[in-house]
């Protein structure tokens, strides 16, 4: 069975900062980091099932919640895969319901 999945990464409205990493203390609020754990298992299924994939980086595009959920409604996807990194706790969540 082909499924769709669709691999989200999280804006970060609401990050927790305990103290940046240095490769970040030099970034201004424009630096965005591709989600190469996501784009890894993207890859991944396309080369090794039939399944459709699509990553979604609200991040990079800076999508609110409500477009976030309308572009998962508009993909009707069968299964949804979140980053969860450990500043983006909050954001996670709240794309998850």
């Amino acid at each position: 069975m082909i499924m769709r999945v669709l691999l989200i990464n999280p804006t970060d409205r609401q990050m927790m900062f305990v103290d940046l990493p240095s490769y970040m203390r030099h970034a201004d609020s424009t630096t965005r980091l591709p989600p190469l754990g996501l784009l890894y298992i993207a890859g991944y299924l396309t080369a090794h099932t039939d399944h459709e994939v699509a990553v979604l980086d609200a991040n990079l595009e800076n999508l609110s919640y409500d477009a976030i959920e309308e572009r998962i409604r508009q993909y009707k996807p069968d299964i949804v895969g979140i980053s969860a990194y450990t500043l983006t706790p909050l954001d996670t969540i709240e794309i998850a319901h």
